[in-house]
């Protein structure tokens, strides 16, 4: 897996609404489902970070959410999955602006060069 340099890039916390966490879930379940050649430890860990976020039942507020680059990276890649195997829903549309949304979102919380850098070979 790439990310050789993910050590050096500093992390991010994003405002994550619970909406955004259970989204990202999912997006972890279709990864485990199909079993996608990703990081099962890395996506499990980040299951669980999500998972208890919001385990005091509140949910009417964000919350602070640490991610790294290489968690984020993980997560694009099952964005770009779901996008691929929806072809066939009715609403594919809405499912493509919604995976490219929060790719974007995601993307755009690193610079272009440093997410050059965590793609870097060794």
């Amino acid at each position: 897996m790439t990310g050789r340099h993910a050590d050096l890039i500093p992390h991010r916390v994003l405002d994550l609404p619970w909406e955004g966490a259970e989204a990202l879930r999912t997006t972890l379940g279709i990864v485990d489902d199909n079993q996608l050649p990703l990081d099962a430890d890395l996506c499990a860990s980040l299951d669980l970070r999500l998972t208890g976020l919001f385990a005091d039942g509140a949910r009417s507020s964000p919350r602070p959410f640490e991610l790294t680059i290489e968690e984020a990276d993980t997560l694009v890649a099952g964005l770009q999955f779901t996008e691929a195997m929806s072809m066939h829903l009715d609403f594919f549309d809405m499912v493509v602006d919604t995976c490219r949304f929060v790719a974007d979102q995601l993307r755009g919380l690193w610079t272009d060069e440093q997410w050059a850098a965590y793609h870097a070979p060794g």
